[in-house]
């Protein structure tokens, strides 16, 4: 006669608490961590991360909505909003945007980069 191991997690016969991770051992299982866009609290709870408040979300200078798991970039409707976008991901590329031009027309948005169209 032999043993086989359950795997309680796949049968999902734990009591690892919602968005935490089961991991089968053998003969058991261990609750580990926070599924992504979650974090543990300070009594073994899995929390959403609000990724606008400590601002790890891609909005740049867009409006930031936090959902469950994730952050949505709302996309700006006026031409000062985008071209603040795009002034802050220039920015990031050290490319100095103060000095070019920023446009936006009806079929979309330009940069100058000096006399280069981009």
């Amino acid at each position: 006669m032999s043993c086989s191991d359950i795997d309680e997690c796949d049968e999902n016969k734990h009591s690892c608490r919602t968005k935490s991770f089961c991991i089968n051992v053998p003969g058991s299982y261990q609750c580990s961590g926070c599924t992504i866009g979650y974090h543990l609290d300070n009594i073994s709870h899995c929390i959403d991360v609000n990724e606008c408040e400590d601002k790890s979300d891609d909005c740049y200078n867009s409006v930031c909505e936090n959902k469950i798991k994730t952050s949505v970039l709302t996309i700006p409707t006026t031409a000062a909003a985008i071209a603040a976008i795009v002034k802050t991901r220039l920015d990031l590329f050290g490319v100095d945007a103060n000095a070019d031009t920023l446009g936006v027309t009806r079929t979309g948005l330009f940069v100058m980069v000096g006399s280069t169209l981009c």
